[in-house]
């Protein structure tokens, strides 16, 4: 379980800057940099929705990772004690993307 904050601030899992999901899925398989991932969990809040679907904040989320050239990827789940998702004012999760990626050399 890995601490995550959400910088994608419409997200409707997005609370406080912490994530309500218990669960998300980064995905970049081939990706060779940070700007190659995404949260593909991401749902876009429209009309003041946000949080509804999750409720508080989870003090540990799983992350499923298909970045399989990040450093931190354990058999395609995250082992960063904490991950920080980018993308402001995302609309499609292609715009969000794992700010603690790093590629394994």
């Amino acid at each position: 379980m890995n601490k995550l904050y959400c910088g994608v601030l419409n997200c409707i899992s997005n609370c406080g800057d912490r994530c309500c999901r218990g669960e998300i899925r980064v995905t970049g398989e081939d990706a060779r940099t940070k700007s190659d991932t995404c949260c593909q969990s991401f749902s876009q809040s429209r009309g003041g929705f946000q949080n509804s679907l999750y409720g508080t904040a989870e003090v540990d989320t799983k992350i499923s990772c298909s970045a399989e050239s990040c450093a931190y990827n354990r058999n395609g789940n995250c082992s960063a004690e904490s991950v920080t998702i980018c993308g402001g004012g995302s609309s499609d999760c292609r715009c969000t993307s794992c700010g603690t990626f790093r590629r394994e050399k």
